[in-house]
C-alpha cells in the first residue's frame, strides 16, 4: 500500500478522497466515470513524480484522451511527453490496464504546496506538504469504468513467461486460486516488496523517487516468481530460491533510475555519457 499515494476523483464539484480504495489490489473498485471540462483526477505525492500504474476493473470504451497537468505553485501547468499505455484500443484511454508517463515542459517546475487549501479547485481539503497532479480527459469516458489500483508494477506476465513458462499454465494458475487468469496481484505485490528494499536500503525515501520504471522489469520479474513459487510449498522450494537469488542479481545492478533530488527529473548522477564514452565529472 502506498500511503504517500494520495487520489482525489474531483466529480463535478464534488471531492471523493479515493487514495486507501486505490493505494491496494485487495480492495474493492472506483467507478471513475469522468466526465470532459467538468471532472479531474488529482494525484498527489511526497515527492516529484512521472508516472502512475492503473489496473482497471472495467475499462473505458469511449473514444477519449487523456492529459496530465502539474500545479506548479501557482497554477496547473501542461505536461509533455504524455504515454498513455492504457490505450488498448485506438484513441481511449483506460481501455486496458497499464502506465500513464509525463515529463515537466521546459522552463517548468513543480511546487510543493503547504496545503491544499492553497489550490483553488481542492482548497475545501486540508492536505498538507505534498506535489500535485491531475488528469482530465477530452470526452466523457463510459459511465462504467472503474479502477481496482493505482500505483507501481514493473513487470507483467507476458515478460516473466519467457523466463518462467511453468507458470503460464492454467493448472499452474488455478492451483494456486480457483478461477485464477493472471499473476497480476503478485507483480503488483513484487512491485510494493522492490520498494521496500529501496526505502531499506536507502535508495530512496520515497516510491515517487523511482522514475525509469523499466530499469526494474527484470528484478521485478523474478521477484513475482518466487512470490509465486512461495505460494505452493516445498515442493517448489528450488524453484522459489532460484527466483529469488536471480532476483538479488537483477535488483543490484539497478542504477540511474530515480529522481534523486527531487527536481522531477530522472538523474545520471555524475557520469557523463558521450559519444566518445563515459566520462567521470
Amino acid at each position: 500500500m502506498l500511503l504517500n499515494n494520495r487520489i482525489i476523483f474531483e466529480d463535478d464539484t464534488t471531492l471523493l478522497d479515493k487514495s486507501i480504495d486505490l493505494s491496494t489490489i485487495i480492495s474493492t473498485s472506483v467507478t471513475l466515470n469522468m466526465v470532459a471540462v467538468d471532472d479531474y483526477l488529482y494525484l498527489g505525492s511526497d515527492l516529484p513524480f512521472n508516472h502512475r500504474y492503473f489496473e482497471m476493473a472495467t475499462v473505458n470504451t469511449s473514444s477519449s484522451v487523456i492529459s496530465v497537468e502539474i500545479w506548479d505553485g501557482n497554477a496547473w501547468v501542461d505536461a509533455v511527453d504524455v504515454l498513455d499505455q492504457t490505450i488498448g484500443v485506438a484513441g481511449k484511454t483506460l481501455s486496458q490496464s497499464g502506465i500513464i508517463s509525463w515529463s515537466l515542459a521546459r522552463n517548468t517546475s513543480w511546487g510543493k504546496e503547504d496545503t491544499t487549501e492553497d489550490i483553488p479547485a481542492l482548497a475545501s481539503l486540508k492536505i498538507y506538504n505534498m506535489y500535485w497532479a491531475r488528469m482530465k480527459v477530452s470526452a466523457s469516458l463510459l459511465s462504467s469504468t472503474s479502477v481496482k489500483y493505482v500505483g507501481h508494477k514493473f513487470a507483467n506476465d507476458e515478460d516473466m513467461f519467457i523466463y518462467y513458462p511453468d507458470l503460464a499454465t492454467s493448472q499452474m494458475l488455478t492451483s494456486h486460486t480457483a478461477g485464477k487468469t493472471t499473476w497480476n496481484s503478485q507483480h503488483i505485490m513484487a512491485a510494493e516488496e522492490i520498494i521496500l528494499k529501496l526505502r531499506k536500503d536507502r535508495k530512496v525515501v520515497s516510491s515517487n523517487q523511482v522514475f525509469d520504471w523499466t530499469a526494474f522489469n527484470l528484478a521485478a520479474i523474478h521477484k513475482c516468481a518466487e512470490i509465486a513459487f512461495r505460494a505452493f510449498g516445498a515442493d517448489y522450494k528450488e524453484a522459489q530460491d532460484a527466483a529469488k537469488t536471480d532476483y538479488y542479481k537483477a535488483y543490484s545492478g539497478i542504477d540511474f533510475a530515480f529522481d534523486q533530488n527531487a527536481d522531477g527529473e530522472l538523474d545520471f548522477d555524475t557520469e557523463v555519457i558521450t559519444s566518445a564514452g563515459l566520462f567521470r565529472t
